[in-house]
């Protein structure tokens, strides 16, 4: 069975995040660690903790969030996927820092113009999230949509950004 280290922190907007590597490479962030499912029942892999797996992307993660930082600069693989959310992953990454596109753009984006449906649906499954930014996608009307790591989690994404004001943050 393949291994994969992991090491979490705890960040004051957004609570845990666990971050998981394979090698050298970022694989998977938890965002939501009670609400979501791990990556060991996901992929089937033996998770090992290693306090000092990640801390670039920690460090990276921390300027992020106190504005400091407009882009990542990581190793990342992904361990599953298919082609087409592979493709639509990759597209996120496109999408300039502080900026918000459409569903259907993304769709567009990808070559696949009317499968905006499924572009959500690969949005729900990036195993990557803020690193390759799903939270960067709204609905064509300005609504903010889902996120698999939770909507409050989105909004406070989007205001790290100054993308939505700040009466939209939970409390």
């Amino acid at each position: 069975m393949e291994k994969i280290t992991y090491n979490s922190a705890k960040f004051n907007l957004l609570g845990d995040i666990i971050f998981y590597s394979k090698e050298d490479s970022l694989v998977y962030i938890e965002l939501n660690p009670n609400k979501t499912k791990p990556i060991d029942t996901l992929y089937g892999l033996k998770t090992v903790y290693d306090d000092k797996s990640n801390k670039d992307t920690i460090s990276q993660m921390l300027e992020y969030l106190a504005g400091k930082r407009k882009d990542f600069n990581l190793k990342t693989k992904f361990l599953a996927g298919t082609e087409f959310e592979k493709k639509v992953w990759s597209e996120l990454a496109k999408i300039p820092y502080g900026e918000v596109i459409s569903y259907k753009e993304l769709a567009d984006n990808s070559g696949s113009p009317k499968a905006y449906r499924a572009v959500g649906s690969a949005n729900s499954k990036n195993p990557l999230p803020i690193i390759y930014p799903c939270h960067r996608v709204i609905n064509s009307n300005g609504a903010l949509g889902g996120y698999s790591g939770g909507l409050e989690i989105k909004k406070i994404l989007l205001r790290v950004e100054s993308l939505i004001p700040r009466k939209l943050l939970p409390r």
